[in-house]
């Protein structure tokens, strides 16, 4: 019994976690989106190609500096991407977002740590 609720206690501390997580990550996003917008309203030569990644160097939207004040860097194995114009491929491609030079792609991505869920012995729960 106490695997099971092992099981349910880092289901719900490790679940609330990643949601806290996710959240964090959809507001860098959007941050980093508006950080975009802007450096391509204030630089109209940047509104040719707008890219920016985490590792490589490449930041021509300037957006590199607000990823890292929100902690979201290549040293930490994040990864973040800005693409511009948004792709039209692929599975977030939109057809609304098609040849519209206004639109920026932005994908933060990072590993979240499991807590307790990574040490329970999930093959032991079960009946048999």
């Amino acid at each position: 019994m106490m695997p099971v609720m092992l099981a349910f206690v880092g289901l719900v501390l490790d679940g609330g976690f990643i949601y806290g997580e996710t959240r964090r990550a959809q507001a860098a996003a959007d941050a980093i989106a508006l950080a975009a917008g802007t450096h391509m309203w204030y630089n109209t030569a940047a509104s040719v190609d707008c890219t920016t990644e985490t590792g490589s160097g490449t930041d021509t939207c300037g957006v590199l500096p607000y990823a890292t004040a929100l902690s979201y860097t290549a040293a930490n194995n994040d990864t973040v991407t800005v693409t511009h114009p948004a792709e039209t491929s692929g599975t977030y491609a939109s057809a609304e977002y098609h040849g519209r030079g206004d639109y920026v792609k932005v994908r933060v991505r990072r590993t979240i740590p499991q807590f307790i869920i990574g040490i329970v012995p999930l093959h032991s729960i079960g009946a048999k």
